[in-house]
């Protein structure tokens, strides 16, 4: 895995999918790195494969506040042990 898994995905998120709470396995840049968005914690949201490819598929931009919001209710839900 590469260390944006093993530094932001797996202590912030504990290793779900922000999406669909399933075992992730993408870390997904909310904005991409060719749009200036960056490897930063707030960037990087862990996806499952089918969730990623979805994300993909629909667009990533139109996503973007969707994941976001997400990553941020799953981050705070495991930070208080939920």
């Amino acid at each position: 895995m590469s260390d944006l898994w093993n530094d932001i995905c797996i202590p912030l998120y504990e290793g779900k999918c922000v999406l669909c709470l399933e075992p992730g396995s993408h870390p997904h840049h909310i904005i991409p790195v060719g749009l200036g968005g960056t490897d930063d914690e707030d960037n990087i949201a862990p996806l499952c494969t089918d969730c990623h490819t979805m994300v993909h598929h629909v667009g990533a931009t139109s996503m973007e506040r969707i994941i976001r919001e997400r990553a941020r209710v799953v981050r705070k839900a495991f930070a208080d042990g939920n």
